[in-house]
């Protein structure tokens, strides 16, 4: 895309700072916000050349530390100036142990440092650097309305992120900033292969029976950013090919497969209730 064309995007000629912007749907967020037109900065622990390759900069930080926070915000703003779109999206995901008395306390206080307090840092040291009218959008996980074996810690992490957006959207909207939130089910990223257990669930859990690709997520960020949501706050977008909806045909047929069930029939026993 040349770059004329590409400032005629929705998000043209505004400045996005994109945390754990290098990989996974944070590069894809990245790219996509590039593709519209947006002057976009990409922030990660370490560089990596995608960043340069979807034509965005980089900046290096750390979110779960809050002055590296603050001090990234104002490089950024040093750099490019207010900003108009902030996602805060840095996470990590790990597996708990086998039984609750295994659970790892140092591991699960990591993960809520890094996706909880990673967040509540980006909102709070934010404010000077957003542009009024600006747009906060905040990546939080369908993982919160459900409970998958070996995910407590990393859904314990991730649980607080709606409340934030709920209180900085009613502190900020005087501002006209909006905050929101995107809630993705499970998306094939370098923290979820498609070899996974989940990832693999989802062919049969899903209404479309797959997992998503981080493209196909980042689209819900650029409405988040755009004008198109002008009275969109407060709010939680969940993105998880419907998941959460019910059980599909797909995922009774393979539980009842996994039982020996058929319409509620023992296999074993079929037979002879026939006859």
């Amino acid at each position: 895309m040349t770059l004329e064309a590409a400032r005629a995007g929705r998000l043209a000629g505004r400045t996005a700072l994109v945390t754990g912007g290098s990989s996974g749907i944070g590069l894809a967020v990245t790219s996509r916000f590039v593709a519209e037109g947006a002057d976009v900065t990409a922030l990660a622990r370490s560089y990596r050349p995608e960043v340069d390759d979807v034509g965005a900069r980089f900046v290096g930080a750390d979110t779960s530390e809050p002055e590296q926070m603050h001090e990234a915000l104002a490089a950024t703003n040093a750099r490019v100036g207010p900003l108009d779109v902030l996602v805060l999206n840095a996470g990590i995901a790990s597996l708990d142990a086998e039984t609750m008395e295994q659970t790892d306390l140092a591991e699960v206080a990591h993960l809520v440092q890094v996706n909880t307090m990673g967040v509540l840092h980006g909102l709070i040291s934010a404010p000077p650097y957003l542009r009024d009218g600006a747009s906060v959008i905040v990546t939080a996980s369908a993982a919160t309305s459900w409970a998958f074996p070996g995910y407590m810690g990393y859904s314990l992490s991730k649980a607080p992120l709606n409340e934030m957006v709920r209180h900085a959207a009613m502190k900020l909207g005087s501002r006209g900033i909006r905050v929101n939130s995107v809630s993705p089910g499970t998306v094939l990223t370098p923290m979820q292969p498609p070899d996974d257990p989940e990832a693999r669930i989802a062919h049969v859990a899903t209404c479309l029976g797959r997992p998503a690709f981080p493209d196909e997520i980042a689209g819900v960020y650029v409405f988040l950013a755009s004008d198109d949501s002008a009275y969109v706050t407060a709010t939680d977008i969940r993105a998880d090919g419907g998941w959460l909806d019910g059980l599909t045909e797909a995922h009774a047929e393979t539980l009842l497969a996994g039982l020996g069930l058929r319409d509620g029939v023992r296999l074993d026993n079929a037979a002879g209730q026939a006859g």
